[in-house]
């Protein structure tokens, strides 16, 4: 851009003494020239890394898990002209390596999940694909032009929200990680009627890290139980049985332990809890299987209950039992359990 000032001097001299008719055309050669000049400016664009996490995921709920991150293209070349941008994101880690269903991966273990251009989470953000970086995906990618203005430089931030499917609740704990090569586009000059993406001959593949997505599944677990209902008798000169249960869900591969209290009737063991009405009392104990020969109390290693969580509701039963004994007068007895589940 230097030389236009010479010319354009130079240009200037020879017009003072020359007809109007060669000033015009040599003024024209002037600008034509400059025009040439504008035109051969080189069009760069470059991308930064998108990356973004979903924090812990609570993955017993069984429900969806969303997060966003964000890339910023930044172009210069001629001024006043357009770029169409036509952004590409690849399929990254998926479950079987064929970019049929993007996941985030713990070793042999995909939470599935996936990547879009709207905060619906309704288009999915693919790939049209190009050279050997990136190959087609979805229905493509995302459209977007930039103007370059009178500096001939612009850039714009772009969001990609995504989503942690739901009904996952069998993944085991650990963090799981989705990469991909930073988001590749092509892109031309539009027209007055511009091409329809993928459009233009210049691709360019972005900065050479991956982009990373991060989830972590946390050991958790959840626990709900339902009464032991002795219902009605009259004397208590039989064993009276009643049954309840426990449903404990806990993630794959948790391990985990269920305790019960004495209760709120003044029981001093499992097998000496206490259903009260005023100062009388009913003795009842609570055992873990159905013989009512393994106590189930708060003693850990002794009377508590073991398992493993699949990520899955697991009922345990807690089988109650009504010893013979001297009958207290008539009405409604209760104790109150408390549910210990440790992990």
């Amino acid at each position: 851009m230097t030389s236009a000032p010479a010319i354009h001097r130079a240009v200037t001299a020879r017009a003072r003494a020359a007809l109007p008719g060669a000033s015009i055309a040599l003024l024209l050669v002037v600008l034509l020239a400059l025009a040439c000049i504008q035109m051969a400016q080189a069009q760069t664009c470059n991308a930064t890394i998108p990356t973004a996490s979903y924090g812990n995921v609570d993955i017993l709920s069984g429900g969806v898990a969303d997060t966003s991150g964000t890339f910023t293209v930044s172009c210069t070349g001629t001024r006043n002209r357009t770029l169409r941008l036509c952004l590409d994101v690849s399929y990254g880690d998926t479950v079987n390596g064929a970019g049929v269903t993007r996941a985030l991966v713990n070793g042999s273990n995909y939470l599935l999940h996936d990547i879009y251009s709207d905060p619906g989470r309704q288009q999915q953000w693919g790939a049209w694909g190009g050279g050997t970086f990136l190959f087609p995906f979805g229905n493509g990618g995302v459209t977007q032009d930039l103007a370059l203005g009178s500096t001939g430089s612009a850039s714009l931030t772009l969001t990609m929200y995504s989503r942690i499917a739901a009904s996952q609740q069998t993944l085991p704990p650990g963090t799981y990680l989705w990469r991909t090569a930073s988001a590749g586009f092509t892109y031309s000059y539009t027209t007055a009627t511009p091409a329809p993406c993928p459009t233009g001959t210049l691709f360019y593949r972005g900065n050479p890290q991956s982009a990373v997505w991060t989830a972590i599944i946390l050991p958790n677990c959840l626990v709900t139980a339902t009464d032991v209902d002795f219902g009605a008798t009259g004397y208590i000169n039989a064993n009276v049985d009643a049954t309840g249960t426990i449903v404990a869900r806990c993630t794959n591969t948790t391990p985990y332990s269920v305790a019960l209290s004495n209760g709120t009737g003044g029981g001093t063991g499992p097998l000496q809890r206490r259903m009260v009405k005023g100062s009388e009392a009913v003795i009842y104990g609570l055992y873990q299987n159905a013989g009512r020969t393994l106590p189930f109390g708060s003693t850990a290693g002794t009377d508590t209950l073991s398992g493993i969580g699949t990520g899955l509701a697991q009922t345990l039963n807690v089988y109650g039992r009504i010893l013979p004994q001297t009958t207290p007068s008539a009405g409604a007895y209760a104790d109150t359990i408390t549910v210990t589940l440790t992990y």
